[in-house]
């Protein structure tokens, strides 16, 4: 059997969704590596994605490289100068001295500054949570230990908030 009639005989074969995806991303890499100007590339995403056999998969990636491009698509200026993500242990520094700021605002104020601690005293404890269940390998153990006793410091501050959040409405309805 000759390959044109192999060709011929695939190219009556329904496509599948994942083939159609796949030639969508195809199309996608030659758009980014220059094969493509956008109206070419949106005329022949919306061939691929109404297409119902192989054959016509295979004309909307009609005059292109098979089967990816050569050479990967240079990453644009947005993406290579993308900001590092915050290091843990600053994290784990910020909910520490949120959950003690907190903590020591409720008490000195006898719980009249709860609108203020409440916000500070949940946020340290949802930093202080969050970084001390990171991956064991992302973080090291002294940042754990910050990060555990600002999420500790984070709960009884926001314990004695909602306290004396409870004192002050049951005040308002006795009135």
């Amino acid at each position: 059997m000759t390959t044109a009639a192999l060709t011929d005989q695939t190219a009556a074969i329904r496509a599948s969704d994942a083939d159609r995806e796949k030639a969508l991303a195809l199309l996608r890499d030659h758009w980014l590596a220059g094969r493509l100007t956008l109206e070419e590339y949106e005329e022949r995403c919306e061939e691929a994605s109404a297409a119902r056999f192989l054959g016509d998969l295979r004309r909307s990636l009609r005059e292109l490289p098979d089967p990816r491009p050569e050479h990967p698509p240079v990453a644009t200026a947005a993406h290579t100068h993308a900001k590092p993500p915050p290091a843990p242990q600053s994290g784990a520094v910020l909910a520490l001295v949120l959950g003690a700021t907190s903590l020591l605002g409720i008490v000195i104020s006898f719980g009249f500054l709860f609108l203020l601690t409440l916000p500070a005293s949940t946020w340290a404890w949802s930093l202080g949570r969050r970084i001390r269940r990171a991956e064991s390998g992302a973080v090291r153990a002294d940042v754990r230990v910050l990060a555990a006793i600002g999420e500790g410091l984070g709960i009884v501050a926001t314990m004695l908030g909602c306290l004396a959040l409870t004192a002050c409405a049951v005040i308002v309805g006795a009135l």
